[in-house]
């Protein structure tokens, strides 16, 4: 049998392991965390390193995707090939650069704080889109401001469609109303300021009329063009409200500011990036799985949901407290009004004649445009009501840039139709501000 050798110490005793003298338990704590130090050290290198090059791809990446086509015009984000379909009928004078250049500007801006309506257009320079610092948007031969007590001042009011989202200034209604009304007095008198605001509905209005009011600007008429927006801010709470109220909680103190690490790792390109992707991938599977029969059809579930009697009763009670209050504010300063309901593709219109008809009957105007209709026809919305949501019935297609904004054509359509209402009350407020002396208020 193999037996184990058991070393012999020089002095004769046996050689134990257990009787070497050993490092003493502090050195190896010490060279432990060395060794964890060395390895986290590592670690961590490999992790900015990485995370600086991983951003710095991604940066490339956006910054390549925002100078693509695709990427830098929403509406083909949005719409996919029914967009570059459709771009041909709705802008006919347009090349494809001066489109997306044309789009670019229009929803790249954001917009500005304003003390009475939440926010207003911030001020805007561009090529086909500009917005003076008093909030309106220019038209074709723009009037001054202050404006000119020698002139007969229109301000017109209205969500994003009378802005003209998806137009150059000079397509506008508030710019092609100018124009037809000159034209039909002949004279250079009218100046319309369109103070349309993305998003703003009768709530909004009747604050901005009253805050310009306040600061002493007097039109002669205000026109308001309305129904579309009425029936998204169903509860009388205007966009962006939740947003200012969580910063009101910041500054005086009810809430904690937010951690600037966690708004500096949300704003990386890499975190913009998957963002990005993410909703890109949504949209495009929507796309894919986007399967239209007949889009004026809605289900019976969908049919329960937007024909809530209590929200189109609400909402119709809101719009008509809003114009009472917008007439009694208008009548104390000698200022006419006019109240004009618009088109919308989920009321009397054939889907199949919209470029982009996917969801457009899915909203509460399907029913509650129905019901302002009789009030209309009954007379209890007063005579200086217009109106217009059967326009787009017999007009020439194609009526819609988008889901729901207008083409130049038929915001001259509008115009018309409201400036053969009001040229006669205009041609006689002109005559009697000439023969009154201008004197200063």
């Amino acid at each position: 049998m193999l037996q184990t050798e058991t070393a012999i110490h020089p002095h004769g005793e046996e050689n134990n392991p257990k009787d070497r003298p050993s490092p003493t338990r502090g050195t190896g704590v010490v060279h432990r965390l060395r060794r964890l130090y060395v390895t986290a050290s590592i670690l961590l290198m490999n992790v900015l390193i990485w995370g600086i090059l991983l951003n710095l791809a991604a940066y490339m990446v956006l910054e390549l995707s925002a100078k693509g086509d695709v990427s830098s015009n929403p509406l083909v984000n949005r719409y996919g090939a029914a967009a570059d379909r459709a771009f041909p009928l709705i802008y006919p004078t347009l090349s494809r650069p001066e489109i997306d250049k044309l789009l670019e500007e229009m929803w790249s801006r954001p917009v500005a704080f304003h003390p009475f309506t939440l926010f207003k257009e911030r001020p805007y320079r561009g090529k086909y889109v500009n917005v003076h610092p008093a909030g309106f948007r220019y038209s074709e031969n723009q009037g001054p401001w202050p404006p000119s007590r020698d002139k007969i001042n229109i301000f017109f009011f209205g969500g994003s469609t009378a802005f003209g989202y998806g137009l150059p200034d000079s397509d506008t209604i508030p710019s092609q109303l100018q124009r037809i009304l000159n034209a039909k007095l002949q004279s250079d008198r009218v100046r319309v300021y369109n103070f349309g605001t993305n998003s703003f509905y009768s709530s909004q209005e009747r604050a901005y009329l009253a805050a310009l009011l306040a600061e002493g600007h007097k039109p002669n008429f205000a026109i308001f063009l309305d129904g579309l927006n009425e029936f998204f801010y169903i509860e009388n709470v205007p966009k962006y409200s939740e947003q200012i109220s969580e910063l009101l909680d910041v500054v005086v103190r009810a809430k904690p500011r937010p951690s600037p690490l966690s708004e500096f790792i949300s704003n990386t390109p890499l975190i913009r990036l998957f963002r990005q992707i993410g909703s890109t991938g949504n949209t495009q599977a929507e796309h894919a799985r986007e399967k239209l029969g007949n889009p004026n059809v809605l289900s019976e579930i969908e049919m329960a949901y937007f024909a809530n009697r209590d929200v189109i009763q609400r909402v119709l009670r809101t719009y008509l407290a809003n114009k009472a209050m917008i007439e009694g504010i208008a009548n104390s300063f000698g200022v006419r009004t006019v109240f004009v309901w618009q088109p919308v593709p989920s009321y009397n219109f054939d889907l199949r004649r919209h470029p982009f008809p996917k969801d457009c009957k899915k909203m509460y105007s399907a029913f509650g445009y129905a019901e302002m209709r009789k009030l209309y026809e009954d007379g209890a919305v007063g005579p200086n009501f217009l109106w217009a949501a059967d326009l787009q019935t017999s007009a020439p297609d194609p009526i819609y840039v988008d889901m729901v904004h207008y083409t130049a054509p038929f915001c001259r359509i509008l115009a018309e139709f409201i400036a053969n209402h009001i040229a006669q009350d205009i041609e006689t407020s002109e005559s009697v501000s000439l023969s009154r002396p201008s004197r200063a208020q």
